[in-house]
């Protein structure tokens, strides 16, 4: 049998936990299964119906819903009590509990079974089901069960045994039966007070006698008290079966529906109203309150909900722009407050929306959807790079340091000075913009755009500090001397693919440094297969091109992540190869001499000859192999 234990170590394990462990059990075969509980919730619930019967055996202290929603097949023995809501929303599963249970019993169940050997708690039985394509759902107690039994009770039978019960004089507690609608009770004892309204106490019939004495023995086998058959099946007389009213006899009883002010005289203020619970509460008078619409009587008042929720473009923005903002300021007349908003999210806007960003908010316009065209952001953003900065708050007294001088960490010094604090931003590099500036190629951002909006950032008085390598000796005074530290150092760090001989490779970042630094590779007549197809790999398509290079092939697992003018670019020059076979990446010898072996799982490749001329190429499908002369790889 395969244990789950509900310790570990000394630490409780959560109920969630110890669910998904005995879900990963039923699902990998196991079909035995001990718990050993310390109040998890659910225990034996929700595992899905199988050929093969569940079994599982509960030691310890299960929590509350032991078996809910439990299913066809699943079979649950509980060594002691349970808390409550046992087979709440029973579906099927058998449950025997060798002890007690406490308050909500099949709680909503339809099908299964709940044999108790003890005693149920209050609302036992409440809203069970009742559906005519399966068998009835069946809850046995041997002793007796708590207030409010069976309230709402619509179908299933129940049956209360009576042995040794704690409340003699009533085994199915206070105001059982409330509500209820269908299903059957076969009690054992005594008992008052149930709802006269709503049920009947019958004797049973020959039908209900053989049931109950067929069903007996199963019941007093699983719960070891089989020494008590005799007893309970001697005679007949010895039960009483309680049945829901039908509608004819609730109409012969005077069911009517009673006008509102008699309901109000003879039941309200009897048990709620003047006489009941909130009689004490009742200030008002006794004539209907009229529906008033204006004034500070009104009963609903308006709410205005625009802006409630942000617009798609800010909520794909990842800086949150609110570009239905511009717009409405420009349908206004008021450009420059439409162009000087951007300023107050992002310190670069014709940089980073006007070149390089893929503008996720235009495909998300709603504009783009109604009226074929969304909003030209990148426009937009181009149109804010003369901008001057926006005024400072006044000047607070905290100092922040920022290690970074990215983008990112650009962003965060921005946002600082712009309120009021000061702000010293440590860069490692001779040149603010990180991997802006450093990787992105100048035909794609010229360096005028953003040397002009770096000249802008500079006018709030960060204080920036170049060529500064930030060692531990040198944090540990920056700390001392800022009351906080904003870690920006970005993501220079390449990524390669672990495959024989890539040592060979040239990481993509490397490559596009050498670019922008004018120290660039010599790639003149050699074919250059870049590995990934998104933004990155499509920049050192280009510059491969520019470099020379007679051809390029990017490779990529999926269709090309890149987009915007990188995609449209590229397409000139380089083609794709969408690879989707588990063995479409070319193989290499672990000799970092050898060259590249011919590729041969691609069924069909596309190469592609360079017109200078033209900045064109024709594409032709090859089914050869190709042995590329440099590999770069790009992080996307």
């Amino acid at each position: 049998m395969y244990e789950i234990r509900g310790i570990i170590d000394g630490k409780r394990v959560p109920s969630k936990d110890l669910e998904e462990q005995i879900q990963r059990a039923v699902r990998s075969g196991k079909r035995q299964l001990k718990i050993i509980a310390n109040g998890q919730h659910g225990i034996g619930g929700r595992i899905w119906p199988s050929p093969e019967k569940t079994f599982i055996s509960v030691e310890g202290t299960p929590g509350q819903r032991l078996a809910g929603m439990g299913m066809l097949g699943t079979e649950i023995i509980v060594h002691g009590s349970c808390s409550d809501d046992t087979g709440w929303l029973n579906c099927g599963a058998k449950i025997t509990v060798l002890g007690d249970v406490a308050n909500g019993a099949h709680n909503a169940g339809a099908q299964g079974i709940l044999y108790v050997q003890g005693s149920g708690g209050a609302r036992c039985d409440t809203m069970t089901k009742f559906n005519p394509r399966f068998d009835p759902l069946q809850s046995w107690y041997f002793r007796d069960v708590g207030d409010s039994f069976a309230e709402f009770k619509a179908g299933g039978i129940a049956v209360v045994c009576g042995v040794d019960p704690r409340y003699p004089d009533n085994v199915l507690g206070y105001r059982p039966c409330v509500g209820m609608v269908g299903g059957t009770i076969y009690f054992r004892g005594p008992t008052t007070g149930q709802s006269e309204k709503d049920v009947r106490i019958v004797p049973l019939s020959d039908g209900d006698w053989k049931w109950l004495t067929t069903n007996m023995k199963p019941y007093l086998e699983a719960i070891d008290r089989l020494d008590y058959l005799e007893e309970l099946t001697r005679s007949r007389d010895d039960w009483q079966k309680i049945i829901a009213l039908t509608p004819e006899e609730r109409n012969d009883m005077g069911g009517r529906r009673l006008p509102m002010a008699q309901f109000r005289l003879q039941t309200w203020e009897k048990e709620v109203g003047e006489g009941g619970i909130v009689g004490d509460l009742l200030d008002v008078e006794r004539t209907i309150i009229p529906y008033i619409v204006t004034g500070e009587d009104r009963r609903q008042y308006p709410s205005w909900d625009n802006q409630r929720y942000a617009a798609p473009c800010t909520y794909n923005c990842p800086t949150q722009i609110p570009t239905q903002v511009r717009t409405m300021l420009i349908r206004e007349g008021r450009l420059e407050e439409a162009l000087a908003l951007t300023l107050q999210y992002s310190p670069l806007p014709a940089t980073v929306c006007g070149q390089v960003c893929p503008n996720p908010c235009m495909d998300a316009c709603s504009r783009g959807v109604l009226l074929r065209e969304p909003v030209d952001i990148a426009f937009l953003g181009s149109l804010s790079q003369q901008v001057p900065a926006p005024a400072k708050a006044p000047e607070r007294p905290e100092k922040v340091a920022v290690i970074g001088g990215g983008p990112g960490g650009i962003a965060a010094a921005w946002h600082l000075a712009l309120a009021g604090i000061q702000v010293t931003l440590y860069e490692r590099e001779p040149e603010l913009g990180g991997k802006i500036y450093q990787c992105i190629p100048e035909d794609r951002l010229p360096r005028d755009i953003l040397a002009q909006e770096l000249e802008r950032f500079r006018s709030l008085g960060v204080d920036v500090r170049l060529n500064c390598l930030v060692d531990r000796e040198k944090f540990d005074r920056i700390r001392e001397e800022h009351d906080a530290v904003v870690l920006a150092t970005g993501a220079h760090a390449p990524r390669v693919i672990p495959f024989p001989g890539y040592e060979d490779v040239i990481p993509g970042i490397v490559f596009l440094k050498g670019i922008n630094a004018r120290t660039p590779m010599n790639l003149e007549g050699k074919k250059v297969v870049v590995i990934g197809a998104g933004n990155v790999g499509m920049d050192i398509a280009v510059e491969s091109y520019n470099q020379g290079a007679a051809s390029v092939i990017a490779v990529d697992i999926q269709q090309p992540a890149s987009f915007g003018k990188e995609t449209a670019t590229t397409k000139k020059p380089a083609s794709f190869i969408s690879r989707t076979a588990a063995a479409s990446m070319p193989t290499w010898s672990s000799s970092p001499s050898a060259k590249p072996r011919s590729w041969t799982t691609c069924p069909t490749r596309w190469n592609c000859s360079r017109d200078t001329s033209r900045r064109t190429a024709s594409i032709t499908p090859i089914l050869s192999g190709f042995t590329p002369s440099a590999t770069s790889t790009s992080p996307g």
